[in-house]
């Protein structure tokens, strides 16, 4: 009970600092200025910019070998790869895979583990010794996917699996129940396999429910409130991405906004669909900021200024949507504004200038202008 506790107790925390700079402020304060926080820091800054790509793709995923090109275009607002995973094997997973892909991965880890510690206290005295190399392998591999994704997007995905494989493979020879009779009395056998039968068929009910919530999970985000336009804006994100990225290629387009542009995609079919989806769902984070992006890309401000701003207050901790309209309020002559949206974003990758040659070049240098005045007015209070 006492790894259970701690377990839960670590998971609450690590999600509690992703979502709530409350408990993020109060978990890093006794390392404030350290290394530690700014390590810790770091990795919170890449889980929380992953939650908008399964915002984006909560049922499909993005696709597998994605996530590179996936942040680059509608994270961080880059023309080349910046992050190569999320940093976290179970976001990873969900990013790539949606959330029932990461329902199959928890379940099945999960399942693995429950064989390895029936195999580690019903197993022979050898198959033990196996279970116990398996079973540390498989807790080391979760431990391991909260912190990093490395193995995931490397070469060495096969091994992800091979704790898992080897516990489903060999454990059942070892803890198949038997129905047969204990030495003794005809009654005391008989009572013994009728006690068998019902702790059996109690566990069977367990695994039965433990599968089941996961999956009432799925049908309340897809036919719950809103859910219709979820799935919508999924198939519109995931057709957009594989659209754009199937065709975007550096230094051929300087940006995906090029692209955007050009007569190469039907950009305008995406921009209908995000249209649709707004009729029926308002409230849709993924249709406005998706649109926004998109019209930002086309020279339309005032329209982005809208699109962006009610997307801004219905999820203000996604930074594409904070750099975007930052970017479209100092375009319009609202520097302040854009410097309160830009306060403690991490531009550090080049993002103002590669944003401000772009508008030079689409739009001409009167245009981006007042853009231009803003990113010298803030690089002076720097």
């Amino acid at each position: 009970w006492s790894v259970t506790v701690g377990l839960l107790i670590s998971i609450v925390l690590l999600v509690g600092m992703t979502l709530s700079p409350t408990v993020r402020a109060a978990v890093l304060q006794p390392v404030a200025g350290t290394y530690l926080e700014r390590t810790i820091d770091s990795r919170l800054a890449a889980w929380q910019e992953a939650l908008p790509l399964i915002q984006d793709y909560p049922l499909t995923g993005s696709g597998l070998g994605s996530t590179a090109m996936v942040l680059a275009s509608y994270v961080y607002l880059l023309h080349v790869p910046y992050l190569y995973h999320a940093h976290s094997l179970y976001l990873q997973v969900a990013v790539e895979q949606g959330l029932p892909g990461l329902i199959g991965w928890v379940g099945m880890s999960l399942s693995a583990l429950g064989l390895g510690v029936l195999w580690l206290h019903e197993g022979t005295q050898q198959g033990r010794l196996c279970a116990a190399g398996a079973l540390a392998a498989q807790i080391a591999l979760l431990i391991y996917g909260a912190t990093d994704a490395e193995l995931y997007v490397g070469i060495f995905v096969p091994f992800l699996f091979l704790p898992a494989a080897l516990l489903f493979a060999c454990a059942p020879h070892g803890i198949l129940p038997t129905t047969e009779e204990a030495p003794g009395s005809l009654v005391g056998g008989t009572e013994s396999a009728g006690q068998q039968r019902v702790a059996t068929h109690g566990r069977r009910r367990q695994q039965s429910m433990g599968a089941l919530l996961p999956l009432l999970g799925l049908l309340v985000l897809l036919m719950g409130p809103g859910g219709e336009s979820r799935w919508l804006a999924n198939q519109s994100a995931i057709g957009q991405t594989r659209q754009e990225l199937a065709r975007y290629e550096w230094p051929l387009w300087p940006l995906q906004d090029a692209l955007r542009r050009s007569d190469e995609i039907d950009t305008e079919h995406w921009v209908a669909q995000y249209e649709a989806i707004l009729q029926r769902d308002p409230t849709n984070v993924t249709a406005l900021r998706r649109l926004g992006q998109i019209a930002l890309s086309q020279g339309d401000y005032a329209h982005d200024d809208r699109l962006l701003s009610a997307a801004y207050r219905l999820a203000p901790q996604q930074r594409a949507t904070r750099q975007l309209l930052g970017e479209v309020k100092a375009l319009l002559g609202n520097p302040t504004e854009a410097a309160a949206l830009w306060q403690n974003l991490d531009l550090s990758q080049g993002q103002p200038d590669l944003r401000l040659w772009w508008y030079e070049h689409a739009d001409g240098a009167a245009a981006a202008q007042p853009f231009a005045d803003f990113l010298k007015h803030r690089q002076s209070l720097h």
